[in-house]
């Protein structure tokens, strides 16, 4: 049996063993206080006291309220063009591409030619993974909607059931959308994972018989049709439900500009307080999985493997347990977490590709 020389075996080693201890130094900084967080929550509930205040007491107040926060969720990727400070991390990153060589321009392309399915998948991540944190916000948001329209359409019989309803249908699909979204859990590589078990379902069911396989075929088209009529309705409809809202607002003489400015201003912040509360949650359980899983199915085979080595005084470690290492470690580190913060103020952390290791072909080569 071929296997690998200690030497190689010991870079690679060192390698995993960095990247522990840079995440580590991530997971630390995630969970040491940071600067405003005490403030922001005062100021979030009072923000909150008083919007549910003042929507208690004028109906119309609700049609604003659920505007904003239709407008907020359709357009809340402006917020990334906002003046942020990143982590040095970044910098790091660039300066080790630069060393490498390689050019950091067009890694989309690079990685869709060498991985079509990988290529998707990080897409579908940096999108996805980005929108997890805001399902607190827009539970929040959305929550205070429900309670509202409810009370004022049907408790008081103030606005049409009909259209009140078709709001509140709307919500809910956006509700269940970030439900699937933390079920999943894209930024865990969670599509990655559910697609494998599916076709592992479907390679099993092949065994059993033909009546099977076409049933367990049925259940998982029916599952993806449902997934994907779902993701469409909370991506698109969103849009046409805000115009809707608007023209009722302009036609009954309600709209006013003073007033959706501090509507936007108050939702605004509660959406950054509730995202930033949710990212560093979900920063918190992914480092910890991370250096745990580097940790169990990298360093601990090869520690394994290098020491029988050592005591058998042989020049080389067996090549599946390397493989197997290398599997583990690439196929975790082929994304990295990001901070994202106001200045120091309002952190949030979102999931992307390693370009170092999108642009290496060895990494690639090794991710499952």
């Amino acid at each position: 049996m071929s296997g690998v020389a200690l030497e190689e075996a010991e870079r690679f080693r060192q390698e995993a063993s960095e990247e522990v201890d840079r995440e580590q130094k991530i997971l630390d900084k995630v969970n040491q206080p940071r600067k405003g967080f005490t403030v922001g929550w005062i100021i979030a509930f009072i923000i909150l006291g008083i919007s549910v205040y003042i929507l208690f007491l004028n109906e119309i107040g609700f049609l604003f309220w659920i505007l904003m926060a239709f407008i907020l969720y359709g357009f809340n990727f402006v917020i990334w063009f906002l003046p942020t400070s990143r982590n040095k991390a970044d910098k790091a990153e660039k300066e080790k591409l630069k060393l490498s060589g390689k050019s950091v321009k067009g890694p989309v392309r690079y990685i869709l030619k060498k991985k079509k399915g990988l290529g998707v998948e990080i897409g579908l991540t940096m999108f996805l993974s980005g929108m997890v944190p805001l399902a607190l916000s827009f539970f929040v948001l959305f929550g205070i909607g429900i309670i509202f329209g409810v009370y004022f359409a049907f408790a008081r019989n103030l606005y049409d059931h009909n259209q009140a309803l078709s709001v509140l249908v709307q919500i809910f699909v956006i509700l269940a959308f970030f439900v699937a979204l933390i079920i999943l859990k894209p930024q865990e590589r969670g599509f990655a994972q559910t697609a494998r078990k599916l076709k592992g379902r479907y390679g099993s069911a092949q065994g059993r018989g033909r009546i099977m396989a076409i049933f367990i075929m049925a259940v998982v088209g029916i599952f993806l049709a449902a997934l994907g009529l779902m993701f469409i309705g909370a991506i698109l409809a969103p849009g046409g439900t805000w115009h809707e809202l608007l023209s009722l607002m302009q036609e009954k003489g309600y709209y006013n500009t003073s007033i959706l400015l501090l509507v936007f201003i108050a939702e605004v912040i509660l959406m950054r307080h509730f995202q930033a509360v949710s990212g560093k949650r979900m920063a918190n359980r992914l480092l910890t999985n991370r250096i745990d899983m580097i940790k169990e199915g990298t360093l601990r085979p090869l520690d394994g493997a290098l020491s029988t080595a050592s005591a058998s005084k042989s020049p080389s470690i067996e090549q599946k347990v390397f493989e197997d290492a290398k599997t583990n470690f690439y196929s975790i580190v082929i994304y990295d977490i990001f901070e994202h913060n106001f200045f120091g103020y309002s952190p949030v952390y979102v999931v992307g590709p390693r370009i170092s290791y999108v642009l290496n072909e060895d990494a690639l080569a090794h991710v499952r």
